[in-house]
């Protein structure tokens, strides 16, 4: 592994977190999570740790806000000091008001029976007064755009609702250091934008911040960026500089910035970041969009036409406490198609994909699958026939070990014994969990709870497989290897449902796509067309990726009007041609 730590040294005034020597494994675990960690961060920067699932990330976050050791014990050796002061000899509660934690897995922060008294609750413990708490509330939910939720139960939310929840919770104890660990995983586009901007805000005020991430197009404006690789710090300098080094990010398990990808196989300018700087640059060295070769690329992803898998006829839901999520839902899903289902935060994605298999019953309409109503089916034929993977992987998890969870749904199915071993052997190949047998499932990192959730459902091979968020949690490589092994279902017949906010992810996967908005579907058709239509996805508070707004300009007929919109850098390769 390449090393190039650039250590930056600050006065002794400057410091708010200085990590020397740190070691430290789990206890019971023969691993060291962190191996001789050295690290300063200053006040006032926006500082990003990234690098591939169980590097260590979320262990060295928790010993920044001593939670490891106070809470989490194990073997703590080295040094953590915040503005100065040894954490090791500082309980949590009194790091809590310096330093804000949200957590990977932030359901786990929620606890109130309603967003007022969640944000609240911290508050209320270090007895600020009356006043000031209703100041507070109402600000940090006016910030991650909560307002109009106060008297909402936490249960109720989206899950990208619950993580800006979690946030407001952090952000109303004004604290001095915010670390967060992946805060965007669970939100649509326009909600992570707000994030960054709320970080870069914040930071701008001289508050320090460490984010977790893996969306690499949002990080440029960090100062600094620092990559582990199994516990130690393998690379660490300005992120603008890091980000070019494309076959290194991928080696840690990070996508690269896909407009500097495309530049590094064209052997071109890696400095250039925004779409305008490459579509000009492209322009000047003569590069074009061969109208041939995309013509045989628009033919090669035109959606399937099997036999209606699902028919839904003016389905509307409203939950018990009176929110109607859904209403006038019309919509035919095929067999064998590879679908994405997209939409703001709340606008119902996920309360749709439950009605699939029976989990909701419609409050209207009606839902039909293979031309019979779904409530006349047995939950027995719906459970062998359709697979359904959760947001959250702990809603699904529950067996003593790795092995027995996934042989639970191959038990139920009456799969014989010699079956059931060779199934779970090569589902446990399939999400890289071989040799995690006898672990405990919840005792695992939340993406690789989030692989055995997965590794769950595709060992039975449902006919239909219904996913709501797969890739929460998962490294660049992790994904790309769960997204392959989808796409192999899907070519062999399986009919994939996805729930994403990565719209990446919708480009180079799905062949059709629905957009939700407030409840109704706003467009449903194929995925190519989706991304044509810029302002329409802005105005349903999603993006087209950087890629592919540089091909939609590149694209352009001699009228200005859109023409060819191209998915991936394999595309542009296989399309760019020069003048």
């Amino acid at each position: 592994m390449e090393a190039m730590v650039q250590y930056i040294h600050h006065t002794e005034q400057s410091r708010s977190i200085e990590i020397k020597n740190l070691s430290f494994s789990y206890r019971d675990s023969p691993r060291l999570a962190l191996k001789e960690i050295n690290l300063e961060i200053g006040e006032g920067e926006f500082v990003v740790l990234m690098g591939r699932s169980g590097a260590g990330k979320s262990t060295l976050a928790k010993c920044a806000n001593s939670t490891i050791p106070q809470f989490q014990k194990g073997n703590f050796n080295g040094e953590v000091k915040i503005f100065g002061k040894e954490i090791s000899k500082t309980q949590v509660y009194q790091t809590a008001e310096t330093v804000g934690l949200l957590l990977q897995d932030f359901e786990c922060q929620l606890f109130s029976t309603n967003v007022v008294l969640e944000v609240a609750f911290g508050l209320e413990n270090f007895a600020f007064p009356k006043e000031e708490i209703k100041k507070r509330v109402k600000e940090s939910l006016a910030i991650v755009g909560l307002s109009g939720y106060e008297k909402r139960d936490p249960m109720t939310l989206s899950g990208g609702e619950k993580q800006k929840l979690a946030l407001a919770s952090i952000l109303a104890l004004e604290p001095k250091i915010l670390i967060l660990d992946e805060p965007t995983t669970d939100l649509d586009p326009s909600g992570k934008e707000e994030i960054f901007n709320l970080i870069a805000s914040l930071t701008a005020k001289g508050l320090t911040v460490l984010v977790i991430e893996h969306e690499t197009e949002k990080l440029f404006s960090a100062e600094r960026m620092v990559i582990l690789n199994q516990g130690k710090i393998v690379l660490e300098g300005k992120a603008g500089e890091i980000f070019s080094r494309v076959s290194l990010l991928e080696t840690n398990g990070i996508r690269p910035p896909q407009i500097l990808k495309l530049l590094s196989h064209l052997n071109l300018n890696l400095n250039l970041i925004s779409v305008d700087e490459a579509y000009r640059l492209l322009k000047e060295k003569g590069y074009k969009i061969s109208e041939e070769k995309y013509a045989l690329l628009s033919e090669d992803r035109k959606e399937k036409e099997g036999e209606v898998l699902f028919r839904i006829k003016n389905l509307g839901y409203t939950y018990p406490d009176g929110s109607q999520v859904l209403k006038g839902i019309n919509l035919e899903i095929k067999e064998g198609e590879f679908l994405a289902i997209v939409g703001a935060n709340g606008s119902g994605k996920t309360t749709l994909i439950k009605h699939f298999n029976h989990l909701f019953e419609p409050s209207e309409g009606e839902i039909f699958y293979r031309d019979t109503n779904l409530k006349e089916l047995k939950i027995s034929r719906l459970g062998r026939e359709i697979g359904y993977l959760f947001q959250n992987p702990d809603n699904q998890i529950f067996a003593s070990t790795v092995k027995e969870e996934i042989a639970f749904g191959l038990k139920n199915l009456a799969y014989p014994e010699s079956q059931i071993e060779e199934k779970v052997k090569t589902a446990l190949r399939s999400v890289q969990l071989k040799g995690y047998e006898e672990f405990d499932p919840f005792i695992l990192t939340k993406g690789e709870k989030q692989r055995l959730a997965v590794a769950s459902v595709l060992a039975t091979q449902p006919k239909v497989i219904i996913l709501d968020e797969p890739t929460t949690g998962l490294d660049f490589l992790e994904l790309k290897s769960l997204m392959d092994i989808l796409k192999e279902l899907n070519q062999k017949g399986h009919t994939i449902i996805m729930v994403t906010h990565t719209m990446w992810l919708v480009a180079e996967y799905a062949k059709r796509a629905v957009v939700l908005d407030q409840g109704g579907v706003v467009f449903a058709g194929r995925v190519r067309d989706l991304f044509r239509e810029e302002e329409k996805l802005k105005s349903y508070k999603l993006e087209v990726p950087p890629l592919i707004q540089l091909s939609n300009r590149l694209g352009q007929t001699s009228r200005g009007e859109q023409g060819r919109t191209l998915l991936s850098v394999d595309e542009f390769l296989f399309c760019m041609e020069r003048r």
